[in-house]
């Protein structure tokens, strides 16, 4: 996840998105995270991380809302 975070933070400000400073840190972490759930999911006997909130609706909700506020919020005042 924090190879995704640096890559989404340096992607546009430090470096162009299509560079490979950007690039590479952001493959690495969608991959990372990708097994990390497919470990979670069948791979773990006792998973740090239930994937059943996933599945409840309720949570669901909360989860686009809080995506959607953190797009919002950033759109109204942009990093300096």
């Amino acid at each position: 996840m924090t190879s995704f975070l640096i890559a989404i933070t340096w992607g546009g400000i430090q470096f162009p998105w299509d560079s490979w400073h950007t690039l590479v840190p952001l493959l690495l972490g969608i991959v990372g995270v990708g097994a990390t759930v497919a470990w979670e999911n069948w791979g773990a006997k006792s998973p740090f991380l239930r994937l059943a909130i996933f599945r409840n609706p309720s949570a669901i909700a909360a989860y686009i809302c809080a995506g959607i506020q953190g797009i919002v919020v950033s759109l109204i005042s942009p990093p300096t």
